[in-house]
């Protein structure tokens, strides 16, 4: 990395000079444009980079606008949305689906039909598939969306490791009734979970931010179309009381009965967009404390509960909402009418 930036300091000098933010990682080189003529001054900055560098003998790489043409390269440089850096995607548009994570979930759902014939007990596939498969599957996921049907996809190849040669693969019996209460391993619920650890952690290495995720959350109450937005609980003027009405929760996504506008007019742009659209499929309010609440339960603090105990409430939350949403689906078997809650101690499997 030295020998790399030393060359490089003549060109970070041009780039001061220039009014231009650089920095060096490795060989990686970026350029950072601000004001309301940062496209000229961007412009004029990668001519000068495209200078130095062919002045130093290299040869430069198609970066730039697909129908511009950089006489120092001859060529036009490409536009991209999106790309992978240091192990997460960013995006550059409104999207929020990555190549990066789909080529990762792709790698989980191999994974997982090797795993079928893996010659070990159902606890020992459970580590395997939360330590290894949904640790790479998912990483990325708190800044990332993903589609109803891969998740459908996902889980069904869950359950197929266990469960392939019957025909019974009803998910909220099977997550429920099969493992260890701390075991859920419905992709579906990682979702929530994962993005409120990755919240929880940025608030422990920086209290100050706080503000900062009190103030987006404030943006995305102010832009909803309903006021107050069903998934916000203003606690400002309801106090500590609960909510007395929540968000109807939404079917697991393997079924298909999922209702088309549970989203209403929430249009999510990041970590914290992300994770209220979780909260809102479950069913759940969060406040401007980012405690996340529940009928009829007790809620949970994000921010302050022992981080230990973050993950295994907050899948309890999600395994009571999968039952819930499933009762209250129309149509559905009249036996599962007004199911609130599968006791999981009474109705689990022995192994």
């Amino acid at each position: 990395m030295m020998l790399v930036a030393l060359p490089m300091r003549p060109w970070i000098l041009i780039m001061r000079a220039a009014a231009m933010k650089a920095t060096l990682l490795a060989d990686d080189v970026l350029i950072v444009s601000e004001g309301s003529r940062m496209v000229g001054k961007l412009a004029r900055a990668l001519n000068q980079t495209h200078e130095y560098l062919h002045d130093m003998g290299a040869t430069n790489a198609r970066t730039w606008l697909h129908d511009t043409w950089w006489p120092h390269i001859a060529s036009h440089i490409e536009v991209i949305e999106d790309f992978r850096y240091l192990g997460a995607h960013l995006s550059a548009g409104t999207g929020r689906t990555s190549r990066t994570l789909r080529q990762r979930w792709e790698k989980a759902l191999i994974q997982l039909r090797k795993l079928k014939y893996v010659p070990a007990v159902s606890m020992a596939k459970v580590r395997a598939i939360t330590a290894k498969i949904y640790a790479a599957a998912f990483y990325g996921i708190e800044a990332s969306g993903i589609p109803d049907r891969d998740i459908a996809q996902m889980s069904a190849a869950v359950i197929d490791v266990f469960r392939s040669k019957n025909d019974m693969h009803n998910a909220d019996w099977f997550y429920a009734s099969d493992f260890d209460d701390d075991k859920d391993i419905d992709p579906n619920s990682h979702l929530l979970c994962r993005r409120a650890l990755q919240l929880r952690r940025c608030y422990c290495k920086q209290e100050r931010s706080l503000e900062k995720y009190q103030a987006i959350l404030r943006r995305y109450v102010r832009s909803s179309k309903q006021q107050p937005p069903v998934w916000y609980h203003d606690i400002e003027e309801h106090g500590i009381k609960a909510p007395e009405t929540f968000p109807t929760p939404q079917q697991h996504p393997s079924r298909k009965s999922t209702n088309e506008n549970w989203k209403m007019d929430l249009m999510e742009e990041g970590p914290i967009g992300l994770l209220i659209l979780a909260a809102l499929r479950a069913g759940l309010k969060i406040d401007n404390q980012f405690c996340i609440w529940q009928q009829k339960e007790e809620p949970v603090d994000v921010l302050n509960i022992p981080y230990q105990c973050l993950q295994p409430q907050l899948l309890q939350m999600l395994a009571r909402t999968r039952t819930r949403a499933r009762s209250q689906a129309e149509g559905d078997k009249p036996s599962l009418k007004e199911l609130a809650e599968i006791d999981q101690i009474a109705t689990k499997v022995r192994k």
